[in-house]
């Protein structure tokens, strides 16, 4: 793997942080993990109502909750665009949020592959 890529892919999941973290606490790391994959797809699909509806403030606080569970977790090109999207839901700007969507749904496909890789339960394509 070239470093550019493993860069990259550092960005999507920092293993190394999170292990650190969970203080390398593997079964405690899965259910994190299990419970990071239950919660954000809910909070992405609501995150996207409450853009259409307009709702500045309901926005902010559902980026917030995916930057916060991204973070925990290592991901931190999903935690970087959940930041994007908060601060300009704070600041008025509901027309940046909406581009923001595609992004953020891919930078958690990317991450949810590779905490299926961790996790030992492959990919989910």
């Amino acid at each position: 793997m070239e470093e550019k890529e493993k860069v990259a892919e550092d960005c999507v999941f920092e293993r190394d942080a999170f292990m650190k973290r969970v203080m390398d606490d593997r079964e405690l790391a899965l259910e994190i993990v299990e419970s990071f994959l239950d919660d954000v797809p809910g909070r992405l699909e609501n995150l996207a109502k409450l853009i259409s509806a307009r709702e500045e403030q309901g926005v902010a606080r559902e980026a917030h909750a995916v930057k916060g569970a991204a973070a925990t977790v290592g991901g931190e090109a999903l935690r970087k665009v959940a930041e994007e999207i908060e601060r300009a839901a704070r600041e008025g700007r509901l027309s940046e949020t909406a581009a923001q969507v595609p992004r953020m749904e891919a930078c958690f496909a990317r991450l949810r592959d590779a905490l299926h890789d961790f996790s030992g339960k492959g990919t989910t394509r």
